[in-house]
């Protein structure tokens, strides 16, 4: 009894012509094994135009996870690695906005306490520009300003003073009178003319000397002659520059309040920035700044 086929019910009749004309083509000794799996009909896989074109069901979509959600039993969850990790586009590392110092500080805007340009406060007794001159220097710088005038005026005063002296006329009292009256025909006209013009001459150069020592040249340059032996110098106290010549005239003019019972020239002895009264009114100091040496042509 032969063995029944399982795909031949499948099979149409062009498949059992087919089948039927395969066995008639096997050797006749071909065992009936080898027969029916010459006549047996694989079925056909599904090709890729089946694959995708079948439809598959979609998953249900997952809702939205909420990062910030507590989960549940009230415990903290961490982060996920990276969640906060990940700058916003356009957003440089660090989180700092485009524009914003480091630290969070607006340019332009000094973290309280902190000096200008970061530098550390001076100590008492040095500006930014040096160390405050002591009361003492400065009146040894004024002495050497007030001999710069006075030698040129005592070369002419003296002289001067001693012809206007020899040249004046004999004098003798009247005893009728209560006077001294001029002897006549006595004196010397001239001696006393030359006198009195070396006199003049003498306080004309002093004064012109003082103009130039203390308007000019200390108002250009910061240094008298007297202040630049003893190494000191005039500046600004809001600029460090010289204050110019104008400046300096009403700095002069303001030393008169430093005579009234010489309590303005005395201040500076105990006053933390060593100023007098024209100082503080005209916002000067005087700091130990030795004047730069000069180049010989």
């Amino acid at each position: 009894m032969s063995e029944q086929n399982p795909y031949r019910d499948a099979l149409s009749p062009d498949d059992d012509v087919e089948a039927t004309r395969r066995r008639s083509d096997l050797p006749a000794e071909a065992p009936q094994s080898e027969v029916d799996e010459a006549t047996t009909v694989r079925p056909t896989p599904p090709s890729e135009a089946d694959e995708a074109t079948t439809v598959r069901p979609t998953p249900p979509a997952e809702a939205p996870t909420d990062p910030y959600a507590a989960p549940a039993g009230g415990a903290t969850a961490a982060p996920a690695p990276g969640q906060y990790d990940q700058q916003p586009y356009g957003q440089p590392e660090g989180g700092q906005p485009y524009g914003q110092p480091q630290g969070g500080q607006p340019y332009g805007q000094q973290p309280y306490g902190a000096q200008p340009g970061g530098y550390a406060a001076p100590p008492a007794g040095v500006s930014a520009f040096g160390p405050y001159t002591s009361w003492l220097n400065r009146v040894f710088a004024s002495l050497i300003d007030g001999l710069v005038a006075a030698i040129p005026m005592l070369l002419l005063v003296i002289p001067g003073a001693i012809m206007l002296g020899i040249g004046s006329p004999d004098s003798e009292y009247n005893s009728t009178t209560g006077y001294s009256e001029t002897v006549a025909g006595s004196g010397n006209t001239g001696m006393m003319a030359i006198g009195g013009i070396l006199l003049g001459l003498g306080y004309l150069l002093a004064f012109g000397i003082s103009i130039w020592n203390r308007f000019f040249r200390m108002g250009r340059t910061g240094y008298s002659i007297g202040k630049e032996k003893m190494g000191q110098r005039l500046l600004s106290e809001s600029t460090g520059q010289p204050i110019g010549p104008l400046m300096a005239f009403v700095r002069e003019i303001a030393h008169y309040l430093d005579g009234l019972a010489y309590i303005g020239y005395l201040w500076p002895l105990w006053d933390a920035k060593r100023q007098t009264f024209a100082d503080k009114i005209l916002s000067t100091v005087v700091v130990d700044q030795p004047a730069p040496p000069k180049v010989k042509k």
